[in-house]
């Protein structure tokens, strides 16, 4: 299944899928969300975390091992396919295909619209 969620830019809060088709179905000029500078959407990868919790475009993921390497994840679109980018204190280090390695492998710990610096923090569990 298909379906989005957005980062409210004005009320700094996350909306969730039901929520963006409420606003796009209220609206009688056929509002189209997805042009709107207010929201940022990510689409969902159709793959869970080993935590079974969804994996959207914009999160930021751990494996079992950040704690000791420090090496964190952004899952982002690209290419036709989502991909996981690894950074290393902030800096990127190499580009993945998330289908190749969740769920069994990581966890998400959080969004780069909720916690804009969460690609420079340690992790802690």
């Amino acid at each position: 299944m298909i379906k989005f969620r957005g980062w409210d830019n004005e009320e700094n809060f996350m909306l969730q899928h039901k929520q963006l088709m409420n606003i796009m179905n209220s609206s009688e000029l056929g509002y189209d969300i997805f042009e709107d500078p207010t929201y940022h959407i990510m689409q969902y990868s159709g793959i869970n975390d080993y935590q079974n919790t969804e994996i959207y475009v914009g999160d930021v993921l751990a494996d079992r091992y950040s704690k000791s390497t420090g090496i964190i994840f952004e899952v982002v679109e690209g290419e036709g396919k989502f991909q996981l980018l690894a950074f290393k204190r902030g800096f990127k280090m190499h580009t993945s295909t998330v289908i190749d390695f969740a769920p069994y492998k990581y966890r998400v710990i959080g969004n780069i619209y909720k916690n804009k610096k969460l690609l420079d923090i340690k992790i802690v569990d």
